[in-house]
């Protein structure tokens, strides 16, 4: 009979084992050890000795030791693990939970990656490696409260200067400030400010004298890479000082906080200046940021296209062209502008009424000639991406989406996978209103078609025979939708046309109604790149189209002077009203209005339509439709896929010291650990925690094949969410990149929770 001694609970438990954890079951064990050895008991017992103190009081019988070292070499059997490493260091820093090598090479590596692989001595440290060890200290003061890992740290840092000593005794704001003196180092205005707010504190708190320091950590050629914090920081202290000092000293040319401090300040710049920055920044340039300067410069109206002697189709191209690269980005460009002269609103005004006077003149036979892409023709293309009785598509129309957000759209399907992209822009149907552009595209047909439904369900059942359809219009059926075997999910969005048509005043002035639209993007693409990721025997595409574009009406006291037309239309939005019952009888002024009978749009019924950026009732600053401006009339189509490149998916798990996480308090050292499973290397560049959208993470992180890595950030976790069987769930969207494409990825993530007595109170009984 052996007594296992195992005070770290190591030992897999068997239904016959008996605890030992404290004087009361110490004296049951001796029981029966006594009865077994007097032949009472056949089956000797297993006893297993939990409690520390007990370990002891079992010399004068055979014990068998269950050690965490022991265990972790049975797990690494050819792996030499370091003297110094105890059963409580290998426990402290869950060794047995973690797939790391427990060799000191390996352990050094796994926790402080290659900070310490060289030793510098004396005061021939460079700064950029001091950089790293000090951002290392002040983002996981937790490593420094591990024994085994702070003797590692020190002993690699012996050789440090005296006034370093506080880096390598892990003082965590030491190495903040430390970090940010040694960032700042390229502009002088702002190391100077640096060196003198910190003189004082750490001469009294750390006995170091700036004199010794800054000859250490100065630096003239700058050898690191960006830090989001540290960008932050820089970019807060330019601001400051840009409006009141020399812009050429404080933007040297390397660090990206300096373009985005100075973009903020702006709200345009010339070309020629834009191009002088992007020479200056090239290196520091990101895709968003090139789009952001793109953005500033303000756009240059072209002339309308001449129509003499084109035929309808290319009279129609040659508009298109004009309308997407030219009208339509300035336009847009011009709505922000706070206060646009007169010459910018008559050339606008000029230029809508010429091309509106043309389609009103030409949509009867622009609807009617196949080689004019029209939204009708969405249906064609829903259907050949169909292909084959295998496929999927999931076809979103996004209500009332302007041409002039397809940059934006791209970039937001890219951030989500959905990098295969191809686009064109069609003619939407007239009037500019969801009633008739809607069913226009679910049915494929022209109004006056027998077949033709306003019904979408019918319309798609109709339209799609031999293809197994489902059809949602509020975003709370999108995911019932997506979650059926249709071959066909079609969803009606709205959001965005209701957030088009708010007036200015109702976004925050910081980030404004261009943030809001992107962030829907984000969320909903998000959502349906995630439904596409599901399929793992279906191709599925996605096509975006939209019934209508949208316009904003610049000029006050342009409204419809027709009282009666007026008021039938004072609680619309829209710019085109129905003609019915009295209203058929009413004066139309031409100047002001399109007369859209039903001979020209084969609509059941005739339509009023606002002339150039005439309005009904009053001008609430707000977004419209119904008109027949270029920005309402000609509209993107999209289709996107996944890339053709397989990535399995990553396994993202908390890590933590197993204790649990305590809920109402923002932890600054959460850590999420990522596994990659595939045969190539992936850079994580954004992670989300929908439970905590205002949660920061050290990015990006690269992860070799079959390697993990560990993400480290704040995050709050609030008592509003409620935990589950002692864990907490997380919805975690994480992008990351892989042979040049981007992918995006969302996975729940358990962490386990803190409770108390509280918790166990039964409130309801009480």
């Amino acid at each position: 009979m052996i007594v296992y001694l195992d005070p770290f609970r190591l030992r897999t438990p068997s239904p016959g084992d008996f605890l030992v954890s404290d004087e009361a079951t110490y004296v049951e064990a001796r029981r029966r050890m006594l009865a077994h050895k007097r032949q009472i008991t056949v089956v000797p017992p297993t006893i297993v000795v939990v409690g520390r103190v007990q370990t002891h009081w079992f010399g004068d019988v055979p014990t068998a030791m269950v050690q965490p070292r022991q265990q972790l070499q049975l797990k690494y059997p050819i792996a030499l693990l370091p003297a110094a490493l105890t059963d409580e260091d290998v426990m402290d820093l869950a060794l047995l939970e973690t797939a790391v090598e427990p060799t000191e090479l390996g352990l050094r590596r796994h926790f402080f990656d290659n900070l310490l692989e060289d030793d510098l001595s004396g005061n021939a440290c460079d700064p950029a490696w001091l950089l790293a060890l000090a951002q290392f200290v002040a983002q996981f003061p937790a490593v420094f409260l591990k024994r085994y890992l702070m003797d590692v740290w020190q002993g690699r840092l012996a050789t440090l200067p005296k006034g370093l000593a506080s880096l390598r005794n892990g003082d965590a704001a030491f190495g903040q400030a430390l970090a940010e003196g040694i960032y700042l180092g390229g502009i002088p205005a702002l190391f100077t400010d640096w060196e003198h707010s910190h003189a004082v504190s750490f001469s009294t708190t750390y006995g170091v004298k700036m004199a010794e320091l800054m000859p250490i950590i100065g630096w003239t050629k700058r050898r690191f890479p960006d830090d989001p914090v540290l960008e932050a920081v820089l970019k807060d202290r330019l601001l400051n000082q840009l409006t009141s000092s020399n812009r050429k000293a404080l933007m040297p040319g390397i660090y990206r906080a300096e373009l985005e401090a100075l973009l903020s300040t702006r709200q345009t710049i010339t070309s020629a200046l834009k191009q002088e920055l992007e020479a200056k920044y090239e290196h520091l340039l990101t895709p968003v940021l090139r789009e952001r300067l793109q953005a500033m410069v303000p756009p240059t109206l072209h002339q309308a296209p001449a129509m003499t002697g084109l035929s309808v189709r290319e009279q129609a191209e040659a508009w298109r062209s004009w309308a997407v690269t030219s009208f339509i980005p300035y336009k847009f460009w011009l709505d922000n502008v706070s206060a646009p002269t007169a010459a910018q609103l008559n050339e606008v005004d000029t230029n809508a009424e010429v091309y509106g006077d043309w389609l009103f003149g030409n949509w009867a036979a622009l609807s009617a000639n196949n080689d004019v892409p029209t939204t009708y023709g969405v249906r064609e293309q829903v259907l050949n991406a169909l292909g084959t009785a295998k496929s999927r598509v999931i076809w979103l129309i996004i209500d009332g989406f302007p041409a002039v957000f397809v940059p934006l759209l791209e970039q937001q399907l890219r951030t989500h996978g959905l990098s295969r992209q191809t686009k064109h822009y069609a003619f939407a149907p007239l009037p500019t209103i969801s009633e008739i552009g809607i069913p226009a595209q679910l049915n494929g047909l022209m109004p006056d078609s027998s077949s033709y439904t306003t019904d979408p369900r019918i319309a798609l059942s109709q339209a799609f025979p031999g293809h197994k359809t489902a059809y949602a219009g509020v975003v709370g059926k999108f995911q019932d939708v997506l979650s059926s075997d249709a071959d066909l999910c079609c969803l009606h969005w709205l959001e965005i046309d209701e957030a088009m048509h708010l007036t200015d005043n109702k976004f925050d002035s910081s980030t404004g109604r261009l943030e809001h639209v992107t962030n829907l993007l984000d969320k909903w693409l998000g959502k349906l790149a995630h439904a596409m990721g599901q399929q793992t025997n279906r191709p599925t595409k996605l096509v975006i189209s939209t019934d209508h574009g949208t316009t904003k009406c610049l000029r006050d006291g342009m409204n419809i002077t027709n009282v009666k037309i007026t008021q039938a239309a004072a609680n619309f939005r829209e710019r085109s009203v129905r003609l019915e019952g009295k209203l058929l009888s009413v004066h139309l002024d031409e100047t002001e209005t399109y007369h859209l009978t039903t001979d020209i749009t084969r609509n059941p019924v005739a339509y009023v339509a606002a002339r150039g950026y005439r309005y009904f009732g009053a001008n609430d600053r707000g977004y419209r439709h119904g008109g027949l401006t270029p920005e309402e009339t000609i509209v993107p189509v999209i289709v996107a896929e996944m890339p053709q490149f397989a990535v399995a998916l990553l396994q993202l798990t908390y890590y933590g010291n197993g204790e649990g996480v305590e809920q109402g308090k923002t932890l600054k050292e959460f850590r999420i650990q990522v596994r990659n499973p595939n045969t190539f290397a992936v850079e994580i560049t954004t992670l989300m925690i929908s439970e905590d959208t205002n949660s920061q993470f050290a990015l990006p992180l690269s992860i070799t094949a079959n390697n993990t890595g560990t993400l480290t950030g704040v995050i709050k976790i609030t008592l509003k969410d409620k935990p589950k069987n002692g864990f907490l769930p997380l919805s975690v969207t994480v992008t990351y990149r892989a042979n040049a494409e981007e992918f995006t990825q969302q996975i729940q993530v358990d962490v386990p929770i803190k409770t108390n007595e509280i918790d166990d109170i039964d409130f309801d009984n009480l």
